[in-house]
C-alpha cells in the first residue's frame, strides 16, 4: 500500500490523501484550502482530474475536507457519515448549491472493503458531528487517517484510543 499526501501536510485544511494498493485507488478527503499557503486548489483539481478512484471517504462536512467534489468525475464513489450527510444536504440545498449521493455510509466500526483494500471508520470528536478517522488495510499494512479529531469534547478519547 502507498499514500500520497496531495494536499493537508503543513497546513490546516485542504486535505486530500491518495491511497494505492495493488488493486484499488481511493482517495481520503477532498478539501478546499483554507488559505493561500502550499497548493492551491487549481493545482489539486489539476491532479485529480488526472487521476482515476474507486472511492472517495469524506471524513466530516467541512468544506476544508470535501469542498472540491465538484470537480471529481460524475460516477464517483463516495462514503460519508450518515448523518454528516444530512447537514450537508440541508446546507447545501438551503444555499442551491450541488451535492454528491453517497454509494453508502460510514459507520463507527464497520467496514468497507474497496477492492483490496479495508476501510473502518471510527467515530471521533470534532467540532462537526459524525466526523471520522480511518483506518485503511491491505493485508500486510495500516494507515490511520485522523482527518480533524479532538480530545476535549463530549465522546471518549480513551475509548477511541482503545479502540
Amino acid at each position: 500500500m502507498d499514500y500520497n499526501v496531495i494536499r493537508g501536510l503543513g497546513q490546516i485544511g485542504g486535505n486530500a490523501i491518495e491511497v494505492t494498493s495493488r488493486e484499488s485507488r481511493i482517495l481520503l478527503d477532498i478539501g478546499k484550502a483554507l488559505d493561500e499557503k502550499g497548493t492551491s486548489d487549481e493545482e489539486v483539481i489539476k491532479i485529480l482530474s488526472k487521476s482515476n478512484y474507486d472511492a472517495v471517504l469524506i471524513s466530516h462536512y467541512h468544506e476544508d475536507h470535501l469542498g472540491l467534489f465538484e470537480h471529481m468525475p460524475a460516477d464517483t464513489k463516495y462514503y460519508i457519515g450518515e448523518k454528516a450527510y444530512k447537514v450537508l444536504t440541508s446546507s447545501r440545498g438551503y444555499l442551491g448549491l450541488a451535492m454528491f449521493k453517497p454509494e453508502s455510509f460510514l459507520r463507527d466500526g464497520e467496514e468497507i472493503i474497496i477492492g483490496d483494500l479495508r476501510v473502518t471508520p471510527y467515530l471521533c470528536d470534532h467540532s462537526a458531528m459524525d466526523s471520522y478517522m480511518l483506518l485503511v488495510e491491505d493485508g500486510e499494512e495500516k494507515l490511520l487517517y485522523t482527518g480533524d479529531f479532538r480530545s476535549n469534547g463530549r465522546k471518549s478519547f480513551d475509548s477511541l484510543l482503545d479502540k
